[in-house]
């Protein structure tokens, strides 16, 4: 058995949460698109709103499918804690598959974090 990924298609991608790849309809998806989804979970968490609330659907898909990922606002004051999941939501909205970090790469982050922050449990 050989090691590699089982990808999957989808044929209309409809909303606003989805990641670069699945509005492109020539393209398999993978794992790697499930870490994009995970960034926008952690940007929920932060923000307490889900990504691109408020904005047409047919722009968010623009902006995502050129790059443009949603951001936490500067004038927002983050705690150390959220400073760390902003970062590991940065991880993971990364538009090239092949440059995004993998959902291993993004636990490990955030494990890391969580040492520093001398958190044991949750």
């Amino acid at each position: 058995m050989k090691n590699e990924t089982c990808p999957f298609y989808i044929g209309a991608s409809p909303g606003k949460n989805r990641s670069p790849e699945e509005y492109k309809e020539d393209g398999p998806l993978s794992a790697m698109t499930d870490v994009f989804a995970l960034g926008n979970i952690l940007y929920a968490l932060v923000m307490k709103e889900q990504v691109w609330e408020g904005e047409r659907t047919a722009i968010a898909q623009k902006k995502v499918s050129d790059g443009i990922f949603p951001s936490i606002p500067k004038e927002v004051v983050l705690s150390d804690a959220e400073k760390a999941v902003v970062h590991a939501m940065k991880m993971c909205h990364v538009l090239k598959v092949e440059d995004r970090s993998s959902a291993m790469e993004v636990e490990q982050y955030l494990r890391k974090k969580l040492v520093e922050f001398n958190v044991s449990t949750f």
